[in-house]
């Protein structure tokens, strides 16, 4: 056991940035409506809600303005995500949940 080599992960800036976003929202995602969170066909998906807007927090916290280039950089690093087109659907779909976290999180978080 002593020989074998020890594997430890190393997480890329982007992995950290979207982990991150994910323990920060998770708590406002939880308030939203069951209608919203458990809509049709909610089963089926790849990739939970929860993910997608975390990663569209971390584009905005990385300043990145093209989405092509955001969604190969999320590949790379090795984060599941949707291919393209449907990622930027998802993300449309999301925007009313993405504006109430947001302010939910500025009367939380600001005074």
């Amino acid at each position: 056991m002593l020989g074998l080599p020890k594997v430890i992960a190393k997480f890329n800036p982007i992995q950290i940035s979207v982990m991150k976003s994910v323990s920060i929202i998770k708590h406002f995602y939880e308030k939203l409506t069951k209608e919203f969170r458990y809509r049709c066909n909610y089963r089926e998906l790849k990739v939970s809600d929860l993910i997608i807007l975390a990663c569209m927090l971390t584009r905005i916290d990385l300043y990145e303005s093209s989405e092509s280039h955001f969604h190969q950089m999320l590949v790379a690093s090795g984060i599941v995500i949707p291919e393209r087109s449907r990622y930027n659907r998802r993300c449309c779909q999301l925007k009313g949940a993405e504006k109430l976290i947001r302010l939910w999180m500025l009367n939380e978080f600001v005074h």
